[in-house]
Formats: structure tokens, C-alpha cells, sequence
């Protein structure tokens, strides 16, 4: 048991190293294959970043290991073996399971998730931003019809005075 914990901690040492560089590690003695490349891609073109990929060989890691070696604020998928784990410090995000038989599915899914949320939450952020100025301009603009109605009505008071 031991054995097994000093050697997961010895692999992910590298493992940080690397998603530090690059934001997908695929270890050559993964038994599963994915398509780097395209999960690289997907990452920047749906606006996941920052998320990290690790394919690791079956080992006792987990995904907070990982994200405790890498360092970094992010989501996380850690595959070892065949089993995907997920975690994310902006909100949580569950492992997909449309594609349990398809791991290169199930991480762009994941991915695609992942920026669809970042992107929500951007825009719940910008748009409260929006209707905050539009409701300060409201306030504004019935302070200055209410100030233009007084020096309406004092001149009107001193109009009619003898």
C-alpha cells in the first residue's frame, strides 16, 4: 500500500510539471488513447481554460492530488485506467456519463461543458453590470427631473409674488 502511494506521488511530481506547460498530459504507458491535440484545441476554442487533462496509468491518484501539484486555479480531469474524475474550483462540475465507452467524447463533452459555464457565468456577471447602469442612470435622471421641477415651481412662487 505504500509502495503504491510513494509511486503515485513520484509520478505526479512530473505530472504537475507538465499541465503547468500544457494543459494535456497523456502518460506513454496510459492503456487509453486520446487525441491531444483536439482536446488542446477544444479547450481554447470553447473558452474552458483554465482546465487541465491527465491520462494516467490505473494508480491511487486523485484528481485533488493532481490539482494540488499543478498549483493552479482550474478544472480537472484525471483519467486513470478507465475511470475519469473531475473537479473544478469555479463550480462543480460532475464527470460527464453521455460517453462511458468513449473517453475522447466524454473529455470534449466535459470540455464543451465546462466553457458553456464559464461563459454563463461571464455573462450573468456582465449583464448584472449592465441592468446596475441602466438603473443608476434611471435614479439619475429622475433626480434631475425632480431638481428641474423645484427650480420650476420657486420661480413660479417668486413670479407671482408682488
Amino acid at each position: 500500500m505504500l509502495a503504491a502511494l510513494v509511486s503515485a506521488l513520484a509520478l505526479l511530481a512530473p505530472v504537475g510539471e507538465e499541465l503547468r506547460r500544457d494543459p494535456v498530459y497523456v502518460d506513454p504507458r496510459a492503456p487509453i488513447a486520446v487525441d491531444e491535440d483536439a482536446l488542446r484545441d477544444r479547450i481554447i476554442s470553447s473558452g474552458a481554460a483554465p482546465l487541465f487533462i491527465a491520462v494516467l496509468p490505473a494508480g491511487g491518484t486523485t484528481v485533488a492530488e493532481l490539482r494540488r501539484d499543478v498549483g493552479e486555479k482550474g478544472t480537472y480531469a484525471l483519467v486513470t485506467g478507465g475511470e475519469l474524475q473531475t473537479a473544478s474550483d469555479f463550480s462543480s462540475v460532475p464527470a460527464p456519463a453521455a460517453h462511458p465507452h468513449d473517453l475522447q467524447a466524454a473529455l470534449e463533452a466535459f470540455i464543451d461543458r465546462t466553457g458553456r459555464e464559464r461563459a454563463d457565468d461571464a455573462g450573468a456577471g456582465g449583464s448584472g453590470g449592465v441592468v446596475a447602469l441602466l438603473g443608476l442612470g434611471a435614479v439619475m435622471a429622475g433626480g434631475g427631473a425632480l431638481l428641474a421641477a423645484r427650480r420650476r415651481g420657486r420661480r413660479g412662487d417668486v413670479a407671482d409674488e408682488p
